[in-house]
């Protein structure tokens, strides 16, 4: 089985993973999701797939 020895982490310090499966920093992904404008109030867009979730399908992520 491969191994890869990554010095720096890509995910943000609060990580949540969304109903997709995908893993995003909350603050930034909130932060995205505001910026595309006409985003109902409590939900959160996907950047890369576009799908829209609500904010409670989202869970917290703790990475040992």
């Amino acid at each position: 089985m491969p191994y890869a020895n990554h010095t720096k982490s890509y995910v943000g310090t609060d990580p949540i993973v969304l109903p997709n499966g995908r893993v995003y920093g909350q603050e930034r992904l909130l932060e995205m999701s505001k910026k595309v404008g006409c985003m109902e109030a409590g939900k959160v867009k996907d950047p890369t797939t576009g799908d829209v979730f609500d904010e409670k399908d989202m869970k917290k992520v703790y990475i040992m």
